[in-house]
């Protein structure tokens, strides 16, 4: 399997190795590498590469928005489905989410919608009841839309929580939340912040990982 690869040389101590969700590969490098060291480090990994560019392309086939395929929604799996009479744009019934539209980019729209509109009521009631657990005060929960962060934390207090939370495990965006509000207390990463976490979630680590493993996954633009 032939792959291509762009390389990048630059002031920096170690080689990293990265694939993007539309199968960009990049290797960033020492600039006392040479070609030949590139090459050996990507034949080494070349198993790996192989299997992340399989599993963009399954995820990628996952979210296509139509009919009888799938869409995630608090970690489970629901099937779409089309109801022309339908008077509401969406509806949960058991196992599926029923439309009003079956275009997919209708069916997008509506859906995001739907994950905004969650979030707006869940996360902000989840987080202002452990704020109160904690003992906290915060200033503002706002939901955002963010590409890259799952939440943040001002010095004055305000909370960020991104509106695809309400598509991972609940777990997991319990966790989010709890991390944010640990930086209340602690605006660092310092062994304190982690030790304050984990009182609520001892596998903290696993469930960061989850995060960080599956962030386009959980990715529906």
């Amino acid at each position: 399997m032939e792959l291509d690869i762009n390389v990048y040389f630059s002031d920096r101590k170690t080689i990293t190795l990265q694939i993007k969700k539309d199968k960009t590969i990049s290797v960033r490098a020492p600039r006392h590498y040479t070609k030949e060291d590139v090459h050996l480090y990507v034949m080494k990994n070349k198993n790996w590469l192989v299997s992340k560019l399989a599993e963009i392309d399954k995820k990628s086939y996952a979210w296509q928005f139509v009919p009888n395929s799938k869409i995630i929604y608090e970690g489970e799996l629901f099937e779409i489905v089309y109801d022309p009479n339908q008077k509401k744009a969406i509806k949960m019934i058991a196992d599926k989410f029923v439309f009003s539209k079956q275009e997919p980019e209708h069916i997008k729209k509506i859906y995001k919608a739907y994950l905004k509109h969650s979030a707006k009521k869940i996360l902000v009631d989840e987080c202002n009841n452990f704020a109160k657990i904690l003992g906290l005060k915060v200033n503002q929960i706002k939901i955002s839309s963010s590409k890259t962060r799952w939440g943040s934390c001002s010095s004055k207090r305000n909370i960020n929580l991104n509106y695809r939370l309400m598509m991972v495990p609940k777990k997991i965006r319990l966790y989010v939340i709890i991390h944010e509000l640990c930086h209340i207390i602690h605006m660092n990463h310092s062994k304190e912040f982690w030790r304050l976490v984990a009182k609520f979630f001892p596998d903290y680590k696993n469930l960061k990982k989850h995060l960080k493993d599956n962030s386009d996954y959980y990715d529906i633009d």
